[in-house]
């Protein structure tokens, strides 16, 4: 090989490697934490939503880590997360921004994160209006639907689109205080006096028995599900896909795609703007319905087919 072929050989690795330089400190990393499990089907259709924003942008790169709705591990993903030092955080439900707020005051990333209820007028006559379709086609006329909301702000923001809910399509509702949530007993003899048609558990409580029982229970919404089961036969519903795992008969939720994108374009705009703000205004969310096998073999006369139809395709009905 002659000497000047050498040197352009040279040269060229030279290139890559200042080419490699480059591109290396123009990238952006970003990490997606899920509350969840990585084998959920919610969570691979954030990450399917989230991964169809950002993966058009070469210069990101971007990791994914799950807490399995297990706040015991935190510990450790917030390790990975200072070894990953990322640009930007999106952060997938209320336990993984529970993580995040978590750590100890330094030099963090930006955090992106939004309320699974949603903030917006728009949005919120859309999630109105897909509750309101599912109450009226699964609930008597005039019936009663109890209601256990988180008491949080964005529990009780839930509680209200609910009610208008309710309301709309003529039924009523009434609300159990987390005092009667929180004993079992109490709980089932407030239900059977309460005599619902239909029992609905709030998207936060969850979190908030799990604050409360992190020393007795690693999923104390379980027992408070087989708990109404054992006091009422008729359908209970819930905003959390986790809840069916739980024993849960219904879910109805903003469709996770639909949220992974609207997180990737905020953490996009966040990054160019040095702010953690969501771009406004958001599309209206469509719905994604969750059900349990069990529930639909007992109430298979009054379901519509489409319900099943939609949990199928989505990956949403689960076993009993």
């Amino acid at each position: 090989m002659s000497r000047t072929l050498r040197w352009a050989w040279v040269a060229l690795f030279l290139l890559l490697a200042m080419g490699a330089v480059v591109t290396n400190m123009n990238s952006r990393r970003i990490l997606v934490l899920h509350e969840g499990a990585a084998d959920s089907a919610a969570v691979r259709a954030f990450g399917q939503g989230v991964g169809s924003m950002l993966g058009q942008v070469s210069h990101l790169k971007l990791r994914q880590q799950y807490l399995g709705f297990d706040l015991g591990v935190c510990h450790r993903v917030l390790d990975q997360l200072r070894a990953f030092d990322p640009d930007a955080v999106i952060a997938e439900g209320l336990k993984a921004r529970q993580c995040l707020d978590s750590q100890t005051a330094q030099a963090q990333p930006i955090v992106v994160s939004m309320p699974e209820t949603p903030s917006l007028r728009i949005d919120q006559g859309s999630y109105v209006a897909a509750w309101a379709k599912v109450l009226a086609d699964i609930a008597p006329p005039g019936g009663l639907l109890l209601a256990l909301p988180g008491d949080d702000q964005e529990g009780q923001l839930e509680y209200r689109l609910l009610g208008d809910a309710a309301r709309r399509v003529g039924l009523r509702i009434q609300s159990l205080g987390q005092a009667v949530v929180l004993e079992p007993r109490v709980l089932a003899n407030a239900v059977r006096l309460a005599a619902p048609d239909m029992v609905f558990v709030g998207r936060t409580l969850g979190a908030q028995l799990g604050a409360q029982h992190k020393d007795t229970q690693d999923k104390p919404q379980t027992g408070l599900l087989q708990a109404l089961r054992r006091s009422t036969p008729n359908p209970i519903l819930a905003s959390r896909l986790e809840s069916l795992e739980l024993g849960a008969d219904l879910v109805l939720l903003q469709a996770p795609e639909q949220r992974g994108e609207l997180l990737a374009q905020a953490t996009l705009a966040a990054l160019a703007r040095g702010t953690a703000a969501l771009p406004e205004p958001t599309p209206p969310y469509e719905m994604a319905v969750g059900l349990r096998q069990d529930f639909v073999a007992r109430q298979h006369h009054a379901l519509p087919s489409f319900y099943v139809l939609s949990a199928r395709l989505a990956g949403f009905l689960t076993g009993p």
